[in-house]
């Protein structure tokens, strides 16, 4: 069990261990028509990937009790070049983005784990990395089903009624609520009567039960 007191006795020496990592025991080096000693280096590299793996484990783990978060993602994303492959690698970085906020940073997150170990290994991920990715989902489900019960007009807002229906414009829709996951400010650009307003105002109206405090329009054209 990874407690306060052992991790802050174990950050500095897993922190100087994991930094002096250097490549693959012995890369590059064999001796001729030694198979022995060829066995024995495969031996000694897997023990050290091993002792590797387990040593960012422990760091991350600390990492995160001690709540550096920063720290974390980035051994997190070291940890991942050494084998994109390394789902507790994956796993851990789903959970930071999720505790840091980034929705969608930890949402691509699992989809590249999902992509790659299709493609790497033909497996599907572990039950772990799902139950992750579905407890990080729920909350968007409830909030899904409590706006199509009370629909978006009966949150506190003051955003334009429209006389027409929004048609189209999914794949904008899409990515700016995926931009707005990790950043508090989007401006949208365009040329005039391209739609930026009506865009706007149906990703508020969609995001609406988000916010308990609701989502306000304020319209600056005539300041200009």
């Amino acid at each position: 069990m990874c407690t306060t007191e052992v991790c802050s006795r174990c950050l500095n020496p897993l922190t100087e261990s994991i930094d002096l990592l250097g490549g693959d025991f012995l890369a590059g080096f064999t001796l001729r028509d030694s198979i022995n000693f060829d066995e024995w280096q495969r031996a000694q590299s897997q023990n050290l990937i091993t002792d590797i793996d387990e040593g960012f484990d422990d760091l991350i783990q600390c990492l995160k009790t001690g709540e550096q978060l920063k720290k974390a993602i980035e051994y997190a994303q070291s940890w991942l070049e050494l084998d994109r492959t390394n789902e507790i690698a994956h796993r851990h970085l789903i959970d930071l983005y999720i505790r840091t906020g980034k929705r969608g940073a930890a949402l691509n997150q699992y989809r590249e784990c999902v992509d790659i170990l299709k493609e790497e290994l033909g497996v599907q991920p572990e039950i772990e990395t799902v139950q992750l990715y579905e407890a990080f989902k729920r909350p968007r489900i409830r909030d899904s089903q409590q706006t199509d019960r009370r629909g978006p007009d009966h949150n506190p807002n003051n955003l334009p009624r429209q006389l027409t229906n929004f048609v189209g414009r999914e794949s904008e829709v899409k990515e700016i609520k995926q931009i707005l996951e990790d950043y508090p400010l989007l401006t949208l650009t365009g040329a005039g009567g391209s739609g930026k307003t009506r865009l706007a105002v149906e990703v508020a109206k969609e995001l609406s039960s988000e916010f308990p405090d609701g989502v306000w329009f304020a319209a600056l054209a005539p300041l200009f």
